[in-house]
């Protein structure tokens, strides 16, 4: 630790000094912290920067294709918010429904698709093909 013997209104010159170079030094992680006792000015560097850092990631897009009787992928692991394009490239005509019926999507036909967001996790089956069974796991 640094420190320098200040008389009278030295001290509040540097004080002041110190005071407008920390503020104006916007790319400094630490600020300077000072200590005053009987005319004498410590500096030391600050003990804890504390920052915070918070990652927005944008809704992504995943698609869920309907082919060979089965929903692939059979698990799906999702953030809330995405959105699910089930698309169908089967020769027969599908659907996508929630297992307790809360939402479903209409028949799909050959080369249609149907997206929803997702809020939540699900698992989810064809009602037309009742064997074809797929879940979506929200992180």
């Amino acid at each position: 630790m640094k420190a320098i013997k200040l008389i009278g209104t030295t001290t509040v010159i540097i004080l002041t000094i110190l005071s407008i170079v920390a503020c104006n030094n916007k790319d400094s992680v630490s600020e300077i912290a000072y200590v005053i006792e009987t005319n004498e000015l410590r500096l030391q560097p600050e003990a804890q920067v504390i920052t915070t850092n918070t990652i927005v990631t944008q809704p992504k897009t995943h698609i869920v294709e309907i082919k060979d009787m089965r929903f692939q992928p059979e698990t799906l692991t999702v953030h809330k918010g995405d959105t699910v394009i089930w698309l169908n490239k089967d020769i027969v005509t599908h659907d996508v429904t929630e297992t307790n019926n809360t939402w479903a999507s209409p028949k799909l036909a050959k080369g249609e698709s149907w997206k929803k967001a997702i809020t939540k996790s699900d698992a989810y089956y064809c009602s037309i093909h009742i064997i074809m069974k797929a879940k979506l796991v929200v992180e």
